[in-house]
């Protein structure tokens, strides 16, 4: 994942659950963003050695549901195996398909994220393109 000083991503108020704003200068750098902020949420594995590696090719109909789905890959493998993701490389990415490598440490159990996501949702969900960046925002629903 990107690491930059400054970061692609922040979290937005929302009355129930988390809203999340993230920004780059193409899809590929906004889908990074975006994933680092939901790792940050779920307890960052910057720090972890990257154990397992996965291979993910999405398909969708729309940049937003391509957005979602990559998120839900992401918290699937941390709600499912405890895993984190610690590094990403988008190999491949358009308004409809994404081809990845991903990256994933094991979550010490002393490491649990603070806070329950139960899922991303499509409540609120914008992805769109400006003249000289991208923008998403999402809900994660806790």
């Amino acid at each position: 994942m990107s690491r930059k000083t400054e970061k692609g991503w922040r979290f937005l108020d929302h009355i129930a659950d988390i809203r999340m704003e993230a920004s780059g200068r193409d899809l590929t750098e906004l889908f990074l963003h975006a994933a680092e902020g939901l790792t940050e949420l779920l307890g960052a594995g910057e720090h972890l050695a990257a154990e397992k590696e996965v291979e993910l090719a999405l398909e969708a109909g729309s940049a937003e549901e391509l957005l979602v789905d990559w998120l839900r890959e992401i918290h699937f493998a941390n709600t499912t195996r405890g895993l984190v993701l610690a590094r990403a490389h988008i190999q491949q990415i358009s308004d409809t398909s994404l081809k990845a490598r991903l990256l994933f440490a094991v979550r010490p159990p002393e490491e649990a994220p603070d806070i329950d996501i139960k899922g991303v949702t499509y409540h609120g969900l914008v992805v769109e393109k400006t003249d000289r960046r991208y923008l998403a925002r999402v809900i994660f629903d806790i």
